[in-house]
This record gives C-alpha cells, structure tokens and sequence, in this order.
C-alpha cells in the first residue's frame, strides 16, 4: 500500500514541476519576445 501510494505523489510531484517549469517557460518566452521584435 505505502508504495503504491509513494509512485502516484511521485507522479503527482513530476506532473506539477513540469507544469510549472512550462509555465516559466512560455512567461520568460513572452517577456523576450517584445525585446527581440524591437
């Protein structure tokens, strides 16, 4: 049961750093982008 239980927040923690670092991803994209048009 704990190991079952320890893979999913291990899963839970993967999904949420990916999402974050895409979230940082497109933000720093969208604060460049402006510059490089210019």
């Amino acid at each position: 049961m704990p190991d079952y239980s320890l893979s999913y927040v291990y899963v839970f923690a993967f999904f949420v750093v990916g999402a974050i670092f895409v979230t940082v991803l497109l933000t720093l994209s969208r604060l460049v982008a402006p510059r490089k048009v210019t």
